[in-house]
């Protein structure tokens, strides 16, 4: 199904996480998860942190994503 799977040109390996270099070339992971027309963003230094806060927003903004996925799952999660 459209939208199901990791985008092609996904650096990090997971969805709703991407990488972005800042001009003193650091590098910040950005979350982003959208939900009924509700964008929700943080931005944290390292990939771990990332995934944790992506959860986060999830459960916070999301709170059926769990069963939501169980219907769709997605191929090659984090798979990189």
């Amino acid at each position: 199904m459209i939208g199901d799977r990791k985008r092609d040109d996904n650096k990090s390996g997971y969805r709703n996480i991407s990488i972005k270099k800042t001009r003193t070339g650091a590098t910040r992971y950005l979350i982003y998860v959208g939900y009924h027309g509700e964008k929700h963003t943080a931005t944290r230094t390292n990939l771990a942190d990332a995934l944790v806060a992506r959860e986060k927003i999830r459960s916070k903004y999301w709170p059926d994503y769990a069963e939501y996925r169980e219907q769709k799952p997605l191929n090659g999660e984090g798979s990189k």
